[in-house]
C-alpha cells in the first residue's frame, strides 16, 4: 500500500515493459491505482503508463506495436527520431490535486530519451501528461525532484492525503 509508485526511466523501454508484466506488476499496479494510489513515470516509465509504443525496430530490429499500461491517454512512437539530450525549464502547467498549489511555477530538468510523445494532457509546459483524475502522472523530465517546489508539493499533497503533517525543512 504505497503512497505512490514511481517508474524510473529504461534503456529499453520495450523489454522492461514486458518484464514487468511478467512479474505481475502490471495487475498490481493497476490495483494501487483502483485504490487510489498515485503513480509517477519518469522517461521510458513514462512511455510505459501509455496505451500503445509503436517501434519502427529502432529498438529491438522488429517493426511492431506494443500495448502500454493504459494508464495515460499517451502513444509514443520510436521512429525516425534522435534521442534528444538538452538541459530544459518549464512552466508547470498541470490542473492535478499534486500541482495546484505551485502551477505557473518553473522547474527545470533535463531530457534523454528516445520517441515522441503524444498527448492531450501536458503537465510541464509542452512536457508529460496527467490523467483525468491527477493521480498518474508522467514526464521526461530527469532530475525532476531536484526542483524544491515540486518535492514540497508532492510531500505535502501526499502527507494531507494520510492526515499527517509535513514540515518542509
Amino acid at each position: 500500500d504505497a503512497d505512490m509508485v514511481l517508474i524510473p526511466g529504461s534503456k529499453s523501454t520495450i523489454a522492461d515493459l514486458a518484464h514487468f508484466r511478467a512479474q505481475g506488476w502490471d495487475i498490481d499496479l493497476q490495483a494501487h491505482v483502483r485504490r487510489g494510489g498515485h503513480v509517477l513515470g519518469i522517461c521510458g516509465g513514462y512511455q510505459m503508463l501509455g496505451k500503445v509504443i509503436h517501434d519502427s525496430g529502432v529498438e529491438n530490429g522488429v517493426e511492431a506495436d506494443y500495448e502500454g499500461l493504459g494508464l495515460l491517454d499517451i502513444e509514443t512512437a520510436f521512429g525516425e527520431y534522435k534521442k534528444k539530450t538538452v538541459q530544459v525549464r518549464k512552466e508547470i502547467v498541470a490542473d492535478g490535486p499534486i500541482f495546484k498549489n505551485i502551477k505557473g511555477d518553473e522547474i527545470w530538468g533535463y531530457e534523454i530519451h528516445m520517441g515522441a510523445t503524444k498527448t492531450p494532457r501536458t503537465v510541464f509546459g509542452d512536457d508529460g501528461s496527467i490523467d483525468e483524475s491527477g493521480t498518474v502522472v508522467g514526464t521526461y523530465l530527469h532530475g525532476l525532484f531536484e526542483n524544491e517546489n515540486i518535492r514540497h508539493a508532492l510531500m505535502i499533497y501526499l502527507a494531507e492525503k494520510k492526515g499527517v503533517d509535513y514540515h518542509p525543512e
